[in-house]
């Protein structure tokens, strides 16, 4: 496109489109007057706009390119492509490119554009139950690629199957930080050859995974244990000991594998499942006991006089862990209560709203437990965004006076919330054992 200007003021504009359709198309020769051709008085956009403004001008008068000004003189051009370029960042535009990638290597390199991502959304006031949703898409997305490529590489699958996610994937509260769960639920039995293929497909996805950033498992809680690549009896049989014969050190160790979603493959599968586990939790007071006192074993780190209890890190960092001794102790209870009434849903912020409406929660109740979580999730988030620009490692240790006083107060209030809702939880699940 070439701008037209008359003493310094824009005057009109002539692109391509103009060439083709007003010159080419009517035979004109090249003689002509660029005036006789040009679009007179162009649509165009102030320096200062916003770029939704841009999309909706171009859209209404179907124009591909618009003269950027300020103070009434022409200082740039906004074109479609550019406007296509400024996206790539979007979580839709990386999705798509996420699912069009021909190898790993290619999804590592769409994976780099996630720290960009998370930056754009925090700069975009996007709340941090939102964000942490979107990172989680992005996360099943990459797995869902991951399983077409291992395929296209192993052959058809010898049998239906479901890839499950347990923990924060499952939950779409997944942070920048999160490592892998995941696992295999198998319509045979995984012997011979369908075991070799499982075994092969579930190496390719979790060291694709792995080299995308989504970082492997240190508790290996991954389909490439053979222990968790099982047939649908095989982990029917698994939750069924988990929940008749519940011990506290099993619970502590198996209470993740309790937030499940597919990702990818059969949902039928998966469904009957979730079904029979649910039917068997809802009828199990002394599982629902022993999980409830799993939930409890660690507390929100408010002292007696409302102070906060700090924390050392490996690096001898002081501070309070966010997801440690916040967000998990949420998520703990609130998973008790969900898995006692037989609520499918695994996020926590539905399940709340799911546990209020069926009534097994006072509305106020789950109102306040809601708002800790969103408070606590919304710190955590800032942290992490705090750390990424910084070129920081990304960790959950926050000290609180790096926060304001508004907040510090917050905390406070979030954490005295935790404390009330498990001492409701004990009452309610762990009184008559």
């Amino acid at each position: 496109s070439l701008l037209v200007e008359e003493q310094d003021k824009l005057v009109g504009i002539i692109t391509d489109r103009d060439l083709r359709n007003r010159v080419l198309a009517l035979g004109l020769p090249a003689s002509t007057q660029v005036n006789h051709v040009m679009t007179r008085q162009p649509h165009s956009i102030d320096f200062h706009a916003y770029l939704y403004e841009a999309v909706q001008q171009m859209s209404q008068h179907n124009v591909h390119h618009l003269p950027v000004m300020a103070q009434g003189i022409c200082c740039g051009m906004l074109s479609a492509t550019d406007i296509i370029r400024s996206q790539q960042d979007h979580p839709v535009y990386l999705i798509g490119e996420i699912h069009r990638q021909p190898d790993v290597d290619g999804l590592e390199r769409c994976s780099q554009q996630i720290a960009t991502l998370a930056i754009t959304l925090n700069k975009q006031q996007v709340p941090a139950h939102e964000a942490g949703h979107i990172i989680t898409t992005i996360t099943d997305a990459l797995t869902q690629r991951l399983i077409y490529l291992a395929q296209q590489k192993l052959g058809e699958a010898p049998c239906i199957f479901s890839w499950l996610a347990f923990g924060s994937q499952a939950r779409m509260d997944q942070s920048l930080n999160a490592d892998q769960d995941n696992a295999l639920l198998l319509e045979k039995e995984p012997t011979g050859a369908v075991a070799e293929y499982f075994s092969e497909l579930a190496e390719f996805v979790c060291k694709g995974l792995a080299q995308c950033g989504v970082t492997l498992c240190p508790g290996n809680i991954m389909a490439t244990n053979p222990e968790l690549r099982l047939s649908l009896k095989g982990w029917s049989g698994r939750f069924a000991r988990w929940i008749a014969t519940p011990t506290p050190e099993a619970l502590l160790k198996a209470s993740i594998f309790f937030d499940l979603r597919v990702i990818d493959g059969s949902k039928g599968l998966f469904n009957a499942l979730q079904q029979d586990i649910l039917q068997r939790t809802a009828k199990a007071p002394l599982f629902l006991y022993h999980l409830a006192q799993a939930a409890l074993q660690r507390t929100a780190p408010l002292g007696f006089f409302k102070n906060f209890i700090l924390e050392a890190d490996g690096k001898h960092k002081k501070g309070l862990d966010l997801k440690k001794r916040g967000i998990s102790l949420l998520t703990d209870l609130v998973r008790v209560y969900a898995l006692s009434a037989g609520i499918t849903e695994v996020n926590t912020r539905r399940r709340l709203q799911q546990l209020a409406e069926k009534g097994v929660i006072e509305s106020k109740d789950s109102l306040n437990i809601n708002d800790a979580f969103d408070l606590l999730a919304q710190l955590r988030w800032e942290k992490h965004q705090h750390d990424l620009q910084q070129g920081h490692d990304v960790t959950n240790l926050l000290d609180p006076m790096d926060v304001s006083g508004l907040a510090r107060h917050q905390l406070k209030d979030s954490f005295a919330v935790i404390n009330d809702a498990q001492s409701s939880l004990k009452h309610r699940f762990c009184r008559d054992m």
